[in-house]
């Protein structure tokens, strides 16, 4: 049975891929190379070639991840991108999901692991300005910033579990959720109206506000 295959976009393959060397600050090197498992020894096109794409499927892949072209630039990926990649292409090929499914799936886990990682780094960042608050250059001290380093490493591998088990969850739950939609009778659904709208910054303004104000806005 042939695969849907989606096609890239004629701007996606009139990228260049070649590395300009823009690399990541020194001082950000050990918190990136923590979070990412390991030493930022490749770059974008190395790991594609690699893991097997083409630099148009490697591109594609990349804007689905909802990152743009100049992040993809420098020595900032390892071997775990690699093999992140590799999964992708292996799943691509499996008798249930078309390469197309799993650019659909890939968007869908990227923009929920984003208001994740903003709430994150939003916590992180007000833990910084609150340890700077009393320095005289407002600044948090090179101690501050190893102790908040720390306090990362030790949280992240909750946090992994986490995320993991709650993912597990609410598969089941949307399992259960279309089996009771099968046996309930139609005349008894439920009529709503649901209107969508996109605001920027919603993620982090909504936790500062409260029901009735979250309901108002």
């Amino acid at each position: 049975k042939p695969k849907n295959q989606t096609k890239p976009t004629k701007q996606a393959t009139n990228m260049e891929l070649q590395p300009v060397g823009q690399d990541l600050p020194a001082r950000l090197v050990p918190v990136v190379e923590h979070i990412l498992h390991g030493e930022l020894d490749r770059t974008f096109p190395e790991v594609i070639a690699e893991a097997g794409l083409t630099p148009e499927e490697g591109i594609l892949l990349w804007r689905v991840l909802g990152f743009d072209d100049s992040s993809a630039e420098g020595v900032v990926f390892n071997k775990y991108d690699v093999e992140a990649v590799k999964a992708f292409k292996r799943a691509s090929k499996t008798e249930i999901l078309t390469t197309e499914d799993m650019f659909e799936i890939t968007r869908a886990i990227a923009q929920t692991t984003s208001r994740l990682a903003d709430w994150q780094i939003t916590i992180v960042s007000n833990r910084l300005t609150a340890l700077g608050s009393d320095a005289p250059d407002g600044n948090p001290s090179t101690e501050d910033l190893v102790k908040v380093v720390d306090e990362i490493k030790g949280l992240r591998p909750i946090l992994e579990r986490l995320l993991i088990q709650i993912w597990r969850r609410q598969s089941v739950d949307h399992i259960l959720r279309s089996e009771r939609a099968q046996v309930k009778d139609e005349a008894a659904s439920d009529v709503a109206t649901v209107a969508f709208a996109d605001m920027v910054g919603f993620t982090r303004i909504s936790r500062e506000l409260t029901n009735d104000q979250l309901a108002k806005l």
